[in-house]
Order: structure tokens, then sequence, then C-alpha cells
């Protein structure tokens, strides 16, 4: 634990804050479901930019992954597809938004207690 009970408490409690944005979605995977396959992707964001007026994306859909020497930023379709599907595999697995936040609050109130 880096930092105390206290300063995890106050990060817990900052995810529950933070779930109320309409922008932010927070799921939890349990480590009741096991291992999943997807996890394995490590870290990383998928970037998906604005359309113009045609409808078409101003620019082409871009994994970022964060290294210890350098980022990568992945553009070929069969990346971004295999990133996809990873992303939308974890998130299919995982508690639903209100589970999760519901777990996360909980799991805060019984460190406090400790």
């Amino acid at each position: 634990m880096i930092g105390g009970i206290e300063v995890m408490i106050e990060q817990l409690r900052h995810l529950v804050v933070m779930s109320q944005r309409n922008n932010v979605a927070i799921r939890v995977m349990p480590f009741s479901a096991g291992f999943h396959p997807a996890a394995a992707t490590g870290p990383f964001i998928k970037l998906d930019f604005p359309t113009v007026a045609n409808g078409a994306p101003s620019e082409p859909s871009t994994v970022y992954i964060e290294g210890l020497t350098g980022a990568l930023f992945l553009e070929k379709p069969n990346e971004i597809k295999r990133y996809s599907e990873a992303f939308a595999d974890l998130w299919e697995a995982s508690m639903i938004e209100v589970e999760s936040v519901n777990y996360i609050a909980k799991l805060a109130r019984e460190m406090r207690q400790q």
C-alpha cells in the first residue's frame, strides 16, 4: 500500500465522486472472475476523433500504449480492431457501473473500520 490507508481510502472515494460525471464510467473486474485473456494487453488508451462534415472521422482511430522507454501509437485497422475487441471483452466481463461504484464505496468503508 503506497501512501498508507488514508491515501488509499481517499483515492477510492475520489473514484466514487468521479463516477458521477457523465463522461466517466468505472467498472471493476473482480478477482472472482479469474484471469481474463484480454487483461494480458496491459494498459492502453484508444483515441477516437470527431467527425467532419461528411461524417468521416477527422483522424483515424489510434491506440496509445506507454512503456518504460517511450510510447507506441498503433493506427493499422487490424491493430485497432484487436484492442477494441479486448476492451469490449473486459467491459462485458466486469461488474456493471452501479455494482462497481458500490463495491468501491464498500471497500472504502471497510478500510475505514480497520
